[in-house]
């Protein structure tokens, strides 16, 4: 045992047979019987051996809490007892939850009688160095209290005393000389949590020698009155005793302490840093409080192995909470608490948290072990939102930080005091290995305020804070009258979402932004059943959870034989008019058909049919249709599968330098190439399906590396993307990128790191390039550009890597075309006719900005310096700029088509004044362009594309040059901003770009408007953040005041060395970002859709089924046709117009769309008024469509009635297009919108897809410029 090796007395072994006895029995205090069992002698406090005396509160000689102490056993190395053996005057041991500090005990001294005497001759004399260590908690805020004093009291400074005054702390020598005392400021003691005083003399006689006053690892002592840093004439004697708990002598009853005393440690040297970190360390641990962190203190146990780092842990250094165990010490900390104020979290070794430490019987494993943790100081307050598992919560803002050192992963017990969160929700710990708890890894549910786990859950450096879940909404209370489902609103719902279930199980669900549905306007619509009708509130705000499902509604359809009627009225109406016709049909199909339309007539007459019999008849009826199969030869053309056969069958490929697997479905595509080249009984379906499948299967041929390590692990273009995306067996590729973009980079990273890489562009020279590194600049001409990545590995093997890189024409020009290949319903022949298609003009680039100069504004001419406009900065760090009209006139006149430019350099917000709207007309009138810009945006003022005589008209007919015209670039408002995020994070898309706001207004007598919307798309540009990867846009947005988004149609460029995202919409204003949004539905992985409909949907223009799915295959509705277009050109905006159509609801999911295309031209409704939104569209409609889509885009474009003729001509079913659609189908055809259905035909009268729909889209606003290519 750690007593046994020190004591030698007779009296003193035999005080160890008692204190044997009394272990034996089960009466000795549990921490002592603790600190025994870990078969280790204490060296002293921290592991610093040799102190002259060691008083600590758990060597009381087995008394109980409660009772007296008469000797307080020394550990120290000279055996020095505290006694006491007058009862009246003994302290008072007390180890209960009321009094403990950090579960440990204490000694209790009255203030008035207690006290305890030592032999002075075993403490420090004379001039010898010294350091004396105290923790102790006062009662008191006045008067003079010693923790422990000894040596004489004369003016001589023959004392020594470490005490109380006031609310100072210090060791005084019992003299009033300012000179040779250690006192604290004012205010350094306080009643409420134990105090720290550590004091070290080096000792001597009249050299200088140094003396200090540290509390907590701070030097604590005031320099500049008392305790200067000088000689200290320090020379302690021993007449007067030694006694703790007041001044001495021990017979006079003068200045007691008034509190407890944990421990008192002194020796007799002065100890070194390394030795006060390690002492300092054992008692903040023991006692719970926190090393002072004014500059960084790490907690270190006796082997100097660091605990808790404060610079790894800088920020979370509040409250630092350790548990643990070190013999050299004889620490065994096996609950704690930070004894400080704000302190909530406890922890305790084991499944509860026990009263006091002694009573916690669990066991650490290991010797130098510890979990420790801090907090960073912030409030308990519950505002930060965090999702985990679909269940949304509320964290504490005060997140802590763990730190293990030597630990073996144990059962612990959080305990939480109560911290204002609503005690009716649950809370729980949450541990994440981020701070933001973005994805947090576990929550453990805290009950009765307690929560058991394993240290496990936390990893080497985790964080965790108490969360407690949202407040959930009230629950809708749901009114259903006839068809119309409505509720109140609920407070702080974002939307509704009505879930409708039959009597089987099978869900519906619908959302809805307002308070009301009709049930019977659902597309598509319900059918025959009896369902349960409820409604869930949801939220967005962080604060709240969605609510629970309301009270349920039955609403029952009931028989409706409409749709069955209209299907066969459908198809004997195409029968009559000779779209279907007989003798184009095998015979088994045809009547199969004419069965089932004699049973559909039949069921429609029967007044007994149940919904069963009219539902299998409307779909007996449908795949009838669909199952009709044409005879051999009749409209069925197998020209381009042939052609790809015999092409692949051409290459001669060598099946051994190919995957097995990849090679396998090669030549499974091939042979069902050849059954159905060779099957004449095969339709259209069968030889499309074919062609796409043999496509697939070429392309995915992949290489067998082997021994061959000449490839390249990545290939990263600076401007573009490769299609198809970069596979290090596949050797071609193709980028398309804008007429701006006129030189490149490529990043190849090779497999083999002694490979040498090179790049020739065209046949030009190889330049060799640093795997992992960027090229230099790639130059790139207009049209096609051939450029060769060359690996050749360490052996000598070769690959060569070659991306054909097309570069737009400046005019945009259709350069002729061919076949574009591609599967059904989408690939197929682009056309093209060399260019006679007048075609869209790009949008201008600006000039580049000229290089910035510091708080000077730069403004150019055609790229050269022109003085005509001043800044100035303003008090909120604006820049201010005013237009000199008079320089600038002098500027215009110097000629026509010239491009100035307005730069600021400066971050922040820009405001330019002084231009007109005459300004801005003489500008167009000329043929010149103004550009403004800062380090957010560059804005081109659309002089060209507004009705200036709408904006006079909006200021009273105001003449043009009494007309004000403001730019402004700004950052938009905090709460738009916090909006925007706050949408983006629920929304799931990444918001790259803090919202800017670009703005144009006109004043004239204090009166402000705005333009309406541009007679044309007019390009902005934002600024992308510097190092950001451009591969990773998908698109510009326009921000809603509520911080919801649309898509606007952007491409990425770059201008010098930043890029942009060059947005072009019909907005002269608006608050724009730029987002990162990928698709990769899985229903559209293998379909030949599948590029464009993850592009249109990753930018917001569709939506998919909310399973990861799309349906490509899906018909399409007027409505949804009309939402996808208006989305696609970027013209969805909050305020649409009022809607014109009778039979479109104001509360239909698609009146804004509707209102907005028929408001553009686009879309139109039939002679009766009606728009008959949830009827499937024709392609022919859809191409109508789209034609006046894009002619908002070019309105320059038309065509020649021989040059309509020309383009259908290439048709074999021209003739079926309705003649009041040939104009538009032939102008999409020579723009290269429109790829047919199969190389030569239309289907002008099919209905169109989800798919074909997206490619549609795509496909114009690709030519058109307006996205990427």
């Amino acid at each position: 045992m750690y007593t046994a090796k020190i004591r030698k007395k007779p009296w003193q072994r035999m005080s160890m047979l008692v204190l044997s006895f009394i272990l034996a029995i089960g009466t000795l205090p549990m921490s002592l019987a603790q600190a025994e069992a870990t078969n280790e002698t204490p060296v002293g406090p921290g592991g610093v051996g040799s102190p002259s005396l060691w008083l600590r509160p758990e060597r009381v000689n087995g008394v109980a809490s409660g009772e007296k102490v008469s000797m307080w056993e020394d550990q120290g190395s000279k055996i020095n007892n505290a006694t006491q053996d007058v009862v009246a005057n003994q302290p008072t041991y007390w180890d209960d939850k009321n009094h403990n500090i950090n579960f440990n005990p204490v000694l209790e001294y009255n203030g008035t009688s207690s006290f305890m005497n030592l032999d002075v001759s075993k403490l420090p004399q004379g001039k010898s160095p010294r350091s004396i260590i105290t923790v102790s908690k006062t009662n008191k805020t006045g008067g003079l209290n010693y923790i422990i004093s000894w040596g004489v009291q004369t003016i001589g400074y023959t004392g020594m005393g470490m005490l109380q005054n006031a609310t100072r702390g210090g060791l005084t020598t019992f003299n009033s000389d300012r000179n040779q005392t250690l006192y604290t400021p004012e205010g350094f003691l306080g009643t409420t949590f134990p105090n720290e005083q550590f004091v070290t003399w080096t000792g001597g006689d009249t050299e200088f020698n140094i003396a200090r006053l540290y509390s907590k690892m701070k030097q604590v002592q005031q320099l500049n009155d008392w305790g200067k840093d000088n000689v200290k004439l320090w020379d302690t004697g021993n007449s007067g005793g030694a006694v703790v708990g007041k001044l001495i002598p021990a017979a006079t009853g003068i200045e007691h302490w008034q509190g407890t005393i944990e421990e008192i440690i002194v020796y007799d040297h002065a100890l070194t840093d390394a030795e006060r970190q390690k002492v300092s360390t054992y008692l903040a641990i023991k006692y719970g409080y926190t090393l002072d962190q004014t500059t960084a203190n790490s907690y270190v146990d006796s082997n100097m192995a660091t605990i808790w780092d404060a610079q790894e842990n800088a920020v979370y250094t509040h409250r630092v909470t350790s548990i643990g165990r070190d013999d050299l010490s004889g620490l065994m900390q096996k609950q704690a608490k930070a004894q400080e104020l704000g302190s909530i979290m406890t922890i305790a070794l084991g499944n509860s948290v026990e009263d006091t430490n002694s009573a916690n019987e669990n066991e650490f494993s290991n010797d130098s072990s510890f979990f420790t943790f801090g907090d960073n100081g912030a409030s308990t307050e519950f505002k930060t939102p965090i999702t985990k598992d679909g269940k949304k919560l509320l964290g504490m803002e005060r997140v802590y930080k763990v730190q293990k050192a030597n630990w073996t992963e144990s059962q612990i017990t959080l305990q939480v005091d109560e911290a204002g969160a609503n005690p009716a929700l649950p809370q729980y710990v949450v541990i994440s290995n981020d701070a933001q708890f973005g994805n947090p890894n576990t929550l453990h549910l805290i009950e009765n305020g307690q929560v058991t786990l394993n240290t496990s859950n936390f990893g080497p450096n985790s964080y965790f804070t108490i969360a407690t879940t949202a407040t959930p909404l009230t629950v809708p209370d749901v009114t259903l009258t006839d068809d119309e489902l409505t509720w109140e609103a609920v407070a702080h719902a974002d939307k509704y979402e009505v879930t409708i279930e039959l009597e089987d199980g099978t869900k519906r669900t619908v959302e809805v932004t307002g308070m009301a549905l009709n049930l019977s306007q659902l597309v598509p619509s319900l059918e025959v059943g009896t369902y349960k009708v409820t409604v869930t509130a949801k939220t967005n705000n962080p604060a709240y959870s969605d609510s629970e499902e309301s009270n349920s509604k039955n609403y029952v359809v009931a028989i409706d034989k409409a749709k069955l009627k209209a299907k066969a009225d459908e198809i004997n109406g195409k029968i009559e008019s000779g779209e279907l016709d007989e003798e184009e049909y095998t015979p088994e199909t045809w009547q199969t058909l004419q069965d089932a339309l004699g049973v559909a007539e039949s069921v429609f007459d029967d007044e007994n049919a149940t919904p069963e019999h009219v539902e299998k008849a409307y779909q007996d009826l449908v795949d009838a249709r669909k199952g009709l199969t044409k005879k051999p030869g009749t409209g069925v053309d197998t020209s381009v599968l042939k052609n790809e056969h015999d092409r692949i069958k051409g290459e001669n490929l060598t099946e051994t330098e190919y995957t097995v697997e990849s090679w396998e479905a090669l030549k499974d595509a091939m042979n069902e190439a050849e059954r159905v080249l060779n099957d004449l009984t095969a339709n259209q379906a069968q030889v499309d399906k074919a062609l796409q499948d043999l496509t697939n299967a070429r392309t995915g041929l992949t290489k067998v590396i082997g021994t061959d390590t000449s490839t390249l692990q990545t290939l990263v273009p600076s401007v573009g993307s490769l299609s198809p995306a970069f596979d290090p067996a596949k050797d071609t590729y193709t980028i398309s990128v804008p007429n701006s973009v006129y030189q490149f980079q490529l990043t190849p990273t090779a497999l083999d790191p002694l490979a040498k890489i090179e790049i020739a562009v065209g046949d030009g020279e190889w330049n060799e390039v640093t795997s992992g590194s960027a090229s230099e600049n790639l130059p790139l001409q207009v049209g096609g550009n051939k450029i060769v990545v060359r690996v050749t590995d360490s052996l000598g093997h070769v690959t060569a890597y070659k991306i054909n890189v097309t570069r737009a024409s400046s005019d945009n020009g259709n350069n002729g075309g061919g076949n574009n290949g591609g599967g059904n319903n989408g690939g197929g022949n682009t056309g093209g006719n060399g260019g006679s298609t007048p075609v869209p003009t790009p949008a201008p680039v600006p000039t580049p900005t000229p290089a910035p100069v510091k708080d000077n504004l730069e403004t150019t001419r055609d790229g050269s310096h022109q003085p005509f406009a001043t800044s100035k900065p303003s008090d909120n760090k604006e820049t201010l700029v005013q237009v000199d009209p008079a320089k600038l006139n002098v500027a215009m006149s110097q000629g026509t088509g010239q491009q100035f430019a307005i730069h600021s350099p400066n971050d922040g917000d820009m405001k330019v004044d002084g231009l007109t709207l005459d300004t801005l007309k003489q500008l167009v009138d000329q043929g010149s362009k103004l550009n403004i810009s800062n380090p957010l945006a560059i804005y081109p003022v659309p002089g060209g594309k507004m009705d200036v005589n709408s904006v006079s008209k909006q200021l009273g007919n105001a003449a043009l040059n009494d007309i004000d015209v403001h730019v402004n670039i700004a950052r938009s408002s905090d709460a738009l901003i916090d909006s925007a995020e706050t949408r983006a994070a629920s929304q799931g898309y990444e918001l790259l770009v803090t919202p800017v706001d670009l703005d144009l207004t006109f004043t004239k007598d204090g009166q402000t408007v705005r333009s309406g919307h541009l007679n044309g798309y007019a390009p902005k540009y934002i600024a992308l953040p510097e190092g950001i990867d451009p591969n990773r846009i998908t698109t510009g947005v326009i921000i809603n005041p509520d911080g919801s988004i649309f898509h606007v149609p952007t491409v990425v460029t770059k201008i010098d060395s930043r890029y942009y995202a060059l947005i072009n919409d019909l907005r002269s204003s608006g608050s724009y970002s730029v987002i990162w949004n990928p698709q990769d539905f899985e229903d559209a992985r293998s379909h030949w859709g599948k590029t464009d409909v993850n592009n249109i949907a990753a930018r917001l223009d569709l939506q998919g089924n909310g399973d990861n799915t799309f349906s490509p295959n899906l018909q399409v509705t007027r409505s949804e046709f009309a939402e996808i277009v208006v989305l696609g050109l970027g013209l969805m905006r909050q305020d649409a117009p009022q809607n014109l159509f009778p039979d479109v609801n104001d509360s239909a999911w698609f009146r804004s769309a509707v209102a907005l295309a028929n408001e553009f031209g686009i879309v139109r409704g039939y002679d009766n008024g009606n728009f008959y939104g949830n009827q499937e569209i024709t392609r022919e409609q859809g191409f109508a469509m789209v034609a006046r889509a894009y002619r908002l885009i070019e309105p320059e474009a038309v065509s020649n009635p021989d040059q309509m003729n020309s383009e259908l001509e290439r048709y074999s079913d021209a003739a079926d297009v309705s003649n009041w659609a040939k104009e538009d189908v032939a102008q999409l055809i020579a723009a290269g919108i429109i790829q047919g259905n199969g190389p030569e035909v239309l289907s002008p009268k099919n209905t169109m897809t989800r798919a074909e729909v997206t490619a549609l889209i795509a496909r114009m606003l690709k030519v058109t410029n307006l996205i990427d290519q």
